[in-house]
């Protein structure tokens, strides 16, 4: 055992001061609805943190979960856990942020030591021992740490604002051949993984939306439903904020308007969109998001944002009498979203419980929808990966409003024929209704975040004629068929067995690796593994010592 005597509380963290500042904002901020990008780089009060200390955070939090575990166990000469020693009472680190950095340094950094942090880290390193053998004891517990997945960069054109041919022109003089076209969102761009457009001038006007594949599904499935007449009236998006779903809606509305797909005798001109949110806060992001997206020019569809509980909405509303479909996409646990770092070391609030009372709540949004007796198609989507809050939702509510009478199907969406992964067959739930569900999960290799699907159509549009949906390919581009995939996990594959952080390798930038890059790449391999192993002999050299240290006190 080391000499524990000593009392220190300084804060300093020399080459992890500004990480450690960045994650101990997020923690403070846990709940409050800031995201790690938002606090990272979002901020007009401060200056946008390094992407080697937004990297650090990232792989801190990925592994947040592990360290935790560690800290709960307690050394066998104190019967107090490792977390109150470190972190708690004056002894303890006092900045927690840099605390957790440090920690994820020492026990799973690339080279698993600490290059700086002053006081912080001679109290974690009187430790280093017991951390270390807890680790051990942990990982054969839960076996390999999961690594985030490295999802290509989706970025939606918007069609409100922007030509498309305009903008894959742009794009494709930047990017060459390492751009193409999704196979089921129109006009959804895909980038290599790790590509930085926040930016890109396309972005900050409007005219590119970075939007993740999955949350596309919603819009694109209310939009075509099952192939059967597109749906003449107003549209509603129940739970709209930040305004990413409702802006897409508003495109799709509007190109299937432009291409005269509903008669304009047959309908009002314009259409209406409303857009609800029941916090203030968000229905002002919602306001400035849809402000930023829309045109200002004349338009076929307006969209308007209402500050509303949509549970209070009430279906004989004269507002809504022309209302036809409605876009519900209620709060839920997000346990399908794999892709945020910050999502990944706070989920252990999925409690039974917790989920419980969410899906007690979705059942509640679904059937209130389902009680607008003019409304035609509805698509309820979560990023969840849990039954209960997706299939059970599903079944509870075509069971208790059909018994009344309320006529309604799950249809397939032809939007979305050709994706593969479906429902589950749960109770309530024929498996051909099951087939009618769509569901996206990162961690069965989707290539995009967790997502979930329904859509329903009432029997009598339900058995119209079917439409035909065809994907239009813009000029110059192919269709995504897993290009990137294979470069990724070529480059991923580092001396430490993780993934490359956000800010991505090098070797990202290029689509096609030459024998002289696959050379570089192995020496760069080569010299990772050689700083590796001298680092682990310096540290064994170093615990040695220490021991000696020790057996001198003891005998004295």
């Amino acid at each position: 055992m080391k000499n524990r005597g000593s009392k220190v509380s300084s804060r300093s963290g020399g080459p992890y001061k500004e990480a450690a500042s960045l994650l101990l904002s997020l923690l403070r901020n846990t709940g409050k609805g800031k995201s790690l990008k938002t606090l990272a780089f979002g901020g007009s009060q401060r200056t946008p943190v390094s992407k080697s200390s937004y990297a650090t955070v990232c792989k801190t939090l990925e592994h947040k979960k592990l360290i935790d575990e560690i800290l709960s166990y307690s050394p066998k000469t104190n019967k107090k856990l490792l977390k109150n020693l470190i972190l708690g009472g004056e002894d303890g680190v006092k900045d927690i942020g840099l605390a957790y950095i440090l920690l994820y340094e020492l026990l799973f950094g690339k080279f698993q030591r600490i290059r700086g942090g002053g006081h912080a880290k001679r109290i974690i390193l009187q430790y280093e021992d017991e951390l270390r053998a807890f680790k051990q004891l942990v990982l054969k517990k839960n076996g390999p740490v999961y690594v985030v997945p490295k999802f290509p960069r989706y970025v939606r054109i918007n069609t409100l604002k922007a030509d498309v041919n305009k903008v894959v022109d742009i794009l494709r003089s930047e990017f060459r051949d390492r751009i193409y076209m999704d196979r089921h969102v129109p006009n959804l761009l895909v980038l290599p993984p790790g590509t930085d457009l926040h930016n890109h001038t396309l972005v900050k006007n409007g005219e590119l939306i970075l939007q993740d594949k999955s949350s596309c599904f919603s819009a694109l499935a209310l939009t075509y439903g099952s192939g059967s007449s597109t749906i003449i009236g107003d549209s509603m998006d129940a739970c709209a904020s930040p305004g990413n779903k409702t802006t897409h809606l508003a495109a799709l509305l509007e190109d299937t308007a432009s291409r005269g797909s509903k008669s304009i005798e047959n309908r009002h001109l314009p259409s209406r969109l409303y857009a609800l949110d029941r916090d203030s806060s968000r229905v002002k992001i919602l306001r400035d998001r849809v402000g930023k997206l829309t045109s200002e020019t004349e338009s076929n569809v307006v969209v308007e944002s209402l500050h509303a509980d949509f549970l209070n909405m009430n279906p004989e509303d004269k507002r809504f009498a022309n209302l036809r479909s409605i876009l519900l996409d209620p709060s839920c646990s997000g346990s399908g979203i794999v892709s945020q770092p910050d999502r990944i070391g706070f989920g252990d609030d999925d409690t039974d419980q917790r989920i419980e009372s969410l899906s007690n709540f979705q059942i509640t949004a679904l059937k209130h929808a389902m009680s607008f007796t003019q409304v035609k198609r509805i698509v309820y989507s979560t990023c969840s990966i849990h039954d209960k809050e997706n299939e059970n939702v599903v079944a509870t509510c075509l069971k208790e409003v059909n018994s009344h009478g309320g006529l309604w199907r799950l249809v397939s969406p032809i939007s979305l024929k050709s994706w593969s992964r479906r429902g589950k067959v749960v109770s309530g739930l024929t498996k051909d209704q099951s087939q009618c569900l769509i569901r996206c999960d990162a961690r069965l290799d989707d290539d995009t975040n967790g997502f979930f699907v329904a859509c329903f159509e009432r029997e009598e549009i339900f058995n119209e004629k079917k439409n035909k949906y065809k994907l239009e390919v813009p000029r110059g581009l192919s269709i995504y068929d897993n290009q990137f995939k294979d470069k990724v996990e070529i480059n991923s594959k580092s001396a430490s067995g993780t993934i490359p952080s956000e800010d991505g390798d090098e070797s990202l930038k290029s689509n096609r690796t030459s024998g002289k890059e696959m050379d570089c790449i192995k020496k760069k391999v080569k010299k990772i593994k050689w700083k590796q192993k001298q680092a682990m002999q310096k540290a064994e050299r170093l615990r040695r010592k220490r021991e000696a240290d020790t057996q001198k006190v003891n005998q004295k």
